[in-house]
């Protein structure tokens, strides 16, 4: 193409020369030629300035082609991105998922494999509350809108003494199985109010989460955090909630074996109460004595006592027997006089009564007794009596100790109604009327029985006689009926100064005759003894008897004499404590003397 345009060019400067030499010759036709080399010049042109444009399109057409191109790599690449973007973060849930779900069965694990749900629990607390110092964790029970702390961790004593939920909270809790109180919402709550200072600046929120099946509540966990740290709010409570199910299928299963064991334990403390029917005994009352003693322990009471209906309404209740532990000093009176409420109270009832604090303020028992089980013995004919079981603590009986002491009612209440009647014939024969302390004959018998075996074994037994001073005038100023509440005022001061002594129930208190006491000793020295006798003429001493709008006082003299130092046999015991007794009285009356002199 360029060697022909070359030619081409050649030609047409040639054209020109020769039409520049013809042109006068031959003007007309050289013009003529002239004309049409332009226009073949011009064709040329025309040519060559279209395949530019054409190259020039092309390369237009390459270019627009290569930026769609690009551009949908561009866009390749950026979806690329995206998805790439959408895996790894896929990635990332799955990772963290399988992270938790780690955590979450080696929490598991851990809890399972405890031997005991309660440092399972323990255990599990922890978890909830790592720091106690600066959070608490706290699972209860929950009975009616009653809250029973079962564990806690990082709350202080104050708080958990009490500890209370609004019943409208739990009722919610029941349906959501999960709440979190912060806030006015948190600070509305008894919750937060009933918490003490120490714990409320541990709280920026609480968590309460249901224990039990759905839309129940046997009991809630409540925690100031949550875990593990570092997770969504949303995922700590559903994990929560897992180890809430776990807890409780946990608990159901504690439940069902304690309930298993408290059964196996009732029946065969039931088998044991009853064994002691078929024992011999010296009496029927020493069998129902027997009976309420062990009654009273196998209960977890402090202290109990059985009561005998009257056979006139009029007649006041009078024990037949108590157990428990001796009474501390000072309080045996109002102790019997709480006894004989409750007592009263039984008599009504057809069912047992297991009083709390609250039930029994109504009764006007507001001290000593904090919790009281009262049992009425039924028989078709009527009530025949009542069993008072009370305890200093204020710990309510259990489910299972009314069922074990209810079936005890029954049981005295039927099988050993004959030996009650006989035993309260005996009891009359053997007390006292006036003083409900041991006859003379009760106390003859018992002396020789006492000392005999101090012999055998070589030790000791001490006996106190007292005389109340001056107690004819006492008759001949006030009456006999004033005589006779003295008498048995200061036979309550025997009774109660006695009661802690540690031979326990061998120790006997008696009338001896018209206005003397005496008191059996045995096991105890004439320290010991002097101790006691001065512990009864104080007590004696500061009575004050008020009787038909008059009030005196009354004072008393005891004599001390301990086997062997002062005596070898019953008789000579009794000798010299009755001469230790008249030297108490020739001295000037209200104190204790005991001979000087000990037998060779």
């Amino acid at each position: 193409a360029s060697a022909t345009r070359t030619e081409r060019v050649h030609q047409n400067r040639g054209n020109r020369r020769t039409i520049g030499r013809a042109q006068t010759q031959h003007e007309e036709p050289k013009l003529t030629s002239l004309i049409f080399s332009d226009w073949e010049a011009a064709g040329y042109t025309t040519a060559a300035s279209g395949n530019i444009v054409f190259l020039s399109l092309v390369c237009l057409l390459q270019y627009v082609i290569y930026l769609l191109r690009v551009g949908r790599i561009q866009k390749q690449a950026e979806t690329f991105q995206d998805e790439l973007s959408q895996l790894e973060s896929a990635l990332n849930l799955v990772q963290k998922d399988r992270s938790l779900t780690r955590f979450e069965n080696r929490v598991l694990r851990e809890f399972i494999t405890q031997p005991e749900c309660d440092k399972a629990l323990a255990m599990l607390l922890r978890r909830f509350a790592p720091h106690a110092d600066n959070g608490f964790a706290v699972f209860a029970k929950v009975q009616g809108a009653t809250l029973t702390i079962v564990q806690s961790r990082g709350l202080t004593p104050v708080s958990c003494r009490r500890l209370s939920i609004d019943e409208k909270v739990l009722g919610e809790l029941r349906q959501r199985r999960n709440m979190v109180l912060e806030g006015s919402t948190l600070l509305s709550t008894s919750l937060w109010t009933n918490l003490a200072g120490d714990d409320r600046a541990k709280v920026r929120q609480v968590v309460l989460l249901a224990v039990g099946p759905r839309n129940t509540l046997e009991g809630v966990l409540m925690t100031t955090s949550l875990f593990p740290a570092g997770v969504d709010q949303r995922e700590q409570i559903e994990l929560a909630e897992r180890m809430m199910l776990s807890l409780g299928y946990r608990l159901q299963d504690k439940h069902a074996f304690d309930s298993q064991q408290l059964q196996l334990k009732c029946t065969n403390e039931m088998l044991q109460l009853r064994a002691i029917a078929d024992r011999e005994f010296n009496s029927p009352l020493r069998m129902i004595e027997e009976f309420m003693r062990q009654f009273t322990e196998k209960l977890g009471a402090d202290h109990s006592a059985l009561f005998l209906s009257a056979t006139s309404s009029a007649a006041p209740l009078k024990p037949l027997t108590r157990s428990g532990k001796p009474f501390p000093p000072g309080i045996h009176e109002q102790m019997l006089v709480q006894q004989q409420i409750l007592a009263e109270t039984g008599l009504a009832v057809q069912n047992a009564m297991n009083l709390s604090p609250l039930d029994l303020e109504p009764l006007g028992i507001t001290s000593l007794v904090s919790a009281a089980l009262v049992i009425p013995l039924i028989q078709p004919q009527g009530s025949i009596g009542v069993i008072c079981f009370t305890r200093e603590r204020s710990q309510a009986f259990s489910g299972e100790q009314v069922h074990l002491a209810t079936w005890g009612g029954e049981f005295l209440a039927s099988t050993i109604l004959r030996a009650l009647s006989q035993a309260v014939v005996e009891r009359k024969a053997r007390l006292d009327g006036l003083t409900e302390l041991a006859n003379r004959g009760t106390f003859d018998e018992q002396l020789l029985k006492e000392v005999s075996t101090a012999r055998a074994n070589g030790d000791k037994c001490s006996l106190l006689l007292f005389d109340l001073d001056r107690f004819k005038s006492i008759n001949d100023t006030f009456g006999h009926r004033a005589g006779d509440l003295a008498l048995r005022l200061a036979a309550d001061v025997l009774q109660s100064c006695t009661a802690t002594v540690r031979s326990g129930d061998r120790v006997l208190a008696a009338r001896y005759g018209g206005e003397e006491l005496a008191v059996l000793l045995p096991g105890v020295g004439i320290e010991g003894a002097r101790r006691i006798a001065e512990s009864i003429r104080k007590n004696v001493e500061a009575l004050t008897i008020s009787f038909e709008g008059k009030a005196f006082r009354i004072t008393t003299s005891g004599g001390l004499a301990t086997f062997p130092i002062h005596a070898a046999t019953a008789e000579e015991l009794v000798a010299a404590a009755d001469a230790a007794l008249y030297h108490a009285k020739s001295n000037g009356r209200n104190q204790i003397a005991a001979l000087e002199m000990a037998i060779v």
